[in-house]
């Protein structure tokens, strides 16, 4: 299958935020890369399933104080058994079905840390 990779540039000192285009497939990777003036914040990305409007979407990953180092990683979200009912202990991978992405990254409260690099996406393409 094809991969597409999104890019998401971050150049603040505050909370910063980016939403990606439309894709359909599922994630395969994410990979964070600070430039030297990244002191590190908090990573949270968005799966965002309705254009124009973020109130539907839903908080696929989030991880305190992350950034400010290299680091890549899977996502996933927990299986469940057929019933629906039971976590299976596995992990499943996350599907994007015309859904946007928004990472967002926020400063730890009461610091004045800098975040600035790149986030990059990995989406195995499934159409």
């Amino acid at each position: 299958m094809p991969m597409t990779r999104q890019i998401f540039e971050f150049n603040d000192t505050g909370t910063a935020g980016d939403t990606g285009p439309s894709t359909h497939g599922v994630i395969r990777q994410i990979r964070w890369n600070p430039s030297a003036a990244d002191t590190g914040a908090d990573l949270h990305i968005s799966l965002l399933p309705k254009q124009g409007d973020t109130g539907d979407g839903w908080l696929i990953y989030s991880r305190a104080n992350v950034l400010g180092a290299q680091f890549s990683g899977a996502l996933g979200q927990r299986a469940v058994d057929q019933a629906g009912l039971q976590d299976t202990g596995q992990l499943a991978l996350i599907a994007l079905a015309g859904d946007r992405l928004r990472p967002k990254v926020v400063n730890q409260a009461g610091t004045g840390t800098a975040t600035v690099g790149r986030l990059y996406v990995w989406i195995e393409n499934t159409n």
